[in-house]
C-alpha cells in the first residue's frame, strides 16, 4: 500500500507479510479461536477513528474535480452541484468498516435525495468489482470512479472509509475519517444546512 503521511506530501509503502503454520481444510474451528479476550486493565473505546488533521479540511472551499459514474459512465462535476448539500464516501470492496457504514449511506440517500441532498460513493477499483459489490449488497447510491485516487489525494484521505459533507457554499462542512452511525452522518448533513 502506498498512503501520505499526515500533514506532509511524502508517501509510505506499508508492506504486510502473513505466515501460516498450519491450515486444515474441511475441518471444523473451535469458536473459541475467534474470541477476543481484552489484557488486564483494557477499556473499551467507541471506536478508534482519529480525526486527526480534519479540522484543517472544514471550513475550506472543496477542492473541484470531474469523475465518471461508475454505472452510467455520465460524468459529475462538484463544482455544478452548488447550492445542494453533498455527502461524499470514499471507499473500498476490501474495506470492512465502509461495508459497514455504506448502508447507512444508502438510507441518508433514499431518504434525503430529493431534499437538497446528493450522495456520491468515491471508488478507485476496476469498475466490475465495485458494481458487482454494490448490486450484491443492494447498494444503488452513484458511484465515481476515483482513478488513482487523484480526488482521495486531493482531500487528503489517510484512511476509508472517509466522509466529506460539502454545504451549499461548496464548503466543507464536515471531514470523518472512521465509522460512524446513520445519526451522526446525518447530523453532519444537517448542519451543512440540509
Amino acid at each position: 500500500a502506498s498512503m501520505l503521511q499526515p500533514n506532509s506530501a511524502n508517501r509510505v509503502q506499508v508492506t504486510q507479510d502473513i505466515s501460516f503454520q498450519g491450515a486444515s481444510i474441511g475441518e471444523r474451528i473451535d469458536e473459541q479461536v475467534f474470541t477476543f479476550v481484552p489484557p488486564p486493565g483494557a477499556r473499551q473505546v467507541e471506536s478508534f477513528r482519529g480525526d486527526a488533521g480534519a479540522e484543517d479540511q472544514v471550513d475550506r472551499q472543496a477542492p473541484d474535480f470531474t469523475l465518471e459514474d461508475i454505472r452510467t459512465a455520465e460524468t459529475v462535476q462538484l463544482s455544478k452541484l452548488r447550492g445542494k448539500v453533498v455527502l461524499l464516501e470514499f471507499w473500498a470492496t476490501w474495506c470492512g468498516p465502509c461495508r459497514y457504514d455504506m448502508p447507512h449511506v444508502q438510507a441518508l440517500y433514499d431518504e434525503h435525495k430529493n431534499k437538497g441532498l446528493e450522495v456520491y460513493g468515491l471508488n478507485s477499483e476496476v469498475h466490475t468489482r465495485a458494481i458487482n459489490y454494490l448490486s450484491a449488497a443492494g447498494l444503488s447510491f452513484p458511484t465515481l470512479h476515483d482513478d488513482r485516487m487523484r480526488v482521495a489525494m486531493l482531500y487528503q484521505v489517510q484512511a476509508l472509509p472517509a466522509f466529506v459533507v460539502i454545504d451549499r457554499q461548496g464548503r466543507i462542512a464536515a471531514y470523518m475519517i472512521g465509522t460512524r452511525t446513520k445519526a451522526e452522518l446525518e447530523k453532519a448533513v444537517f448542519d451543512a444546512g440540509l
